[in-house]
């Protein structure tokens, strides 16, 4: 048992923490909640080592309004030992966790001895000492991590254990329309069932389709994937614990690839992560996952389920300023947004040809670089604009507009885009075309018949194993010791072979099982 026997006591120095990621920092390095910290106000706190064993007591006040500044007031005897180990923790180089090599706190910050300044920063004895001297608190059970952190059912002050998450979809609901459906039927698209749409499969025979993006330029209609916004003042927080990826490096106009898991491991989805503003975010999710997902994100947030199968009384933090909104729920208004894709070489051109030469957009559009949003107007529509995609092409496009603009919109790219080749595209060339790039699709590369993660698929760089915590990390570690396969490509050289379908067992020369197909397609 790591809890001290006695209280700090004694003189106090002040040691103080600055920078970018200072909160993260002092949460991880501590063990009181620093996300429930409101300007002014100050916790008591216990700095451990990583085996558990007290390294000292303290007290961490938030000073001011801002999140980048944090004051620890530590008994004399200790101020030392702890500046230094702060240090090296900002540095990280050094080993926190003896059962996980990877895990970094959050830094770099600066740490400051501030002895002389005692007085000042702290003009009269702060409230939370008399509560740590009157008995032994300072101890965030519900902390999904701290250095230090013990696991184990009987931990003191442990809260009750949540319930693990659990999904049913609903049995044969009906098939929703896109906003483009007429315009599909009148086009002469082949339309089918698919993840609860009806959407259009193909326009054309899909080898020209295929062909038109790879070339020229391809228009999607993808307005049945999920779109969800979080904002508030702790979403950094929150979203590091939801996804596997790290969201800290983004800047506001940058995006990322992701995943959410489920504490025990498996993929719940994969995920496009948009940084619109400092604390606004976008999360694009798959259609046949949309339902399940919502679900999940706001269980987490309301504190519901079980998000650490080891510790399961633990829970997501700072979660009461976090909202989730569904961006295609009508009750968003003019705020709606449906998803296209223009995929292809010239599929910028084709934006640029709808700009006057004097636009204020176009020099951003120039400029924009893979995997960056921008906000504007384009012949008169209210769009974001991201250089991202499903299709491998380096010049491609995902473009959000109001649900009621997009079918004029559409009819404006295709009018706009047609002296370059652009052609109207669908899901059977977007799925040819992911294969070709490697790209995994949520059910056949991810999940699916064998249970596959993102490791298993090629896509372990993704997932940040330096984070002191992420839903379902320790489960993905367990995995990646045990793993004996991992998904590769291959290609049929004879002809008329019959195609491979997803589950066809694939067999050495000597008869022996050796896999089975995820994925395929022709060849183009």
């Amino acid at each position: 048992m790591y809890k001290p026997t006695k209280d700090p006591g004694g003189d106090w120095d002040l040691i103080e923490i600055e920078g970018t990621h200072a909160r993260g920092f002092c949460n991880v390095a501590m063990t009181n909640d620093v996300y429930a910290l409101k300007p002014g106000d100050s916790q008591p706190t216990w700095i451990l080592e990583p085996d558990g064993r007290p390294m000292s007591g303290g007290i961490l006040k938030r000073p001011g309004p801002e999140t980048t500044r944090f004051q620890l007031l530590i008994p004399k005897t200790k101020e030392s030992r702890v500046a230094h180990w702060l240090r090296a923790l900002s540095d990280g180089y050094v080993d926190i966790d003896r059962d996980d090599v990877f895990v970094k706190a959050p830094g770099p910050v600066v740490v400051r001895r501030l002895r002389h300044e005692l007085a000042d920063a702290w003009d009269e004895r702060p409230p939370a000492i008399e509560t740590f001297e009157a008995e032994q608190v300072g101890w965030a059970f519900h902390k999904p991590y701290w250095i230090g952190q013990v696991a184990r059912a009987d931990a003191p002050g442990a809260t009750a254990a949540a319930p693990a998450f659990t999904w049913a979809a609903p049995a044969d609901p009906p098939l929703r329309q896109s906003v483009l459906y007429d315009i599909h039927r009148r086009a002469g698209a082949k339309l089918v069932p698919f993840a609860g749409w009806e959407m259009p499969v193909q326009y054309n025979s899909v080898q020209e389709e295929h062909l038109a993006v790879r070339q020229a330029a391809g228009l999607f209609d993808v307005s049945h994937m999920g779109l969800f916004e979080f904002s508030g003042d702790n979403v950094h927080l929150f979203l590091t614990t939801l996804t596997a990826n790290d969201i800290s490096p983004l800047e506001p106009g940058q995006s990322q690839y992701s995943f959410m898991l489920a504490p025990d491991g498996p993929v719940i989805d994969d995920v496009w992560i948009y940084r619109l503003d400092r604390e606004r975010y976008w999360m694009v999710v798959n259609a046949a996952n949309n339902d399940k997902d919502w679900a999940w994100v706001n269980a987490v947030r309301a504190g519901c389920v079980m998000i650490d199968a080891e510790r399961p009384w633990s829970r997501a933090l700072g979660t009461e300023t976090v909202v989730i909104r569904d961006m295609r729920d009508p009750a968003q208004a003019g705020e709606m947004r449906a998803q296209l894709a223009l995929q292809g070489p010239r599929s910028r051109d084709i934006l640029l040809a709808m700009l006057d030469q004097d636009d204020p957009l176009r020099e951003p559009l120039l400029e924009m670089k893979r995997t960056e949003i921008i906000h504007g107007r384009l012949a008169g529509y209210d769009l974001y604009l991201s250089r991202t995609g499903y299709t491998g092409e380096p010049m491609a496009f995902e473009i959000f507009v109001h649900p009621a603009a997009a079918p004029a919109f559409w009819h404006a790219l295709l009018e706009a885009g047609a002296p370059l080749g652009l052609k109207p595209v669908g899901l059977a060339a977007r799925d040819s075309l992911r294969i070709e790039a490697g790209l995994p699709l949520y059910g056949h590369e991810l999940a699916g018949l064998l249970d596959l993660n993102p490791a298993d698929a090629g896509f372990d760089s993704y997932v940040k194993l330096y984070k002191p915590f992420f839903v379902g990390k320790a489960a993905y570690m367990a995995h990646e010791l045990a793993r004996g396969a991992r998904l590769v490509r291959f290609r049929l050289d004879e002809e008329h072979a019959r195609m491979p379908g997803q589950g066809d067992v694939i067999v050495s020369r000597k008869g022996r099982v050796v896999g089975a197909v995820t994925s395929c397609s022709i060849d183009t």
